[in-house]
């Protein structure tokens, strides 16, 4: 079973905060109904500098001759997190290992 981690952005004092580890709740958002922070999920990736990427979060990742800047995000249609390339609708399935070889987050 993969463990669900978050990060909480505080809207209020504009500050972020690692959240417990939460074994069994698929949407945090349902256990804390707050508009004053937002949560974000861990994706279970590492980049190539160890740094855990989040949902939400802007990568510098290695395709075949370019370092474009990619979302991270959700796909619902296919169940896991990918990447969307700048200005595409696709997100992309990425592989583990190629992550943690060919992605950097940068924001």
């Amino acid at each position: 079973m993969r463990i669900n981690k978050y990060k909480c952005w505080d809207k209020i004092h504009k500050v972020m905060h690692n959240y417990p580890i939460f074994h069994e709740y698929t949407d945090i958002n349902d256990q804390f109904e707050d508009e004053d922070f937002i949560f974000i999920q861990f994706t279970g990736l590492l980049d190539k500098n160890g740094t855990e990427i989040y949902c939400g979060d802007i990568v510098s990742y290695e395709w075949v001759n370019d370092h474009s800047p990619c979302f991270v995000e959700w796909d619902d249609e296919c169940s896991r997190f990918g990447f969307r390339d700048k200005g595409e609708a696709q997100i992309y399935g990425v592989n583990k290992s190629d992550v943690s070889k060919r992605a950097e987050i940068i924001g």
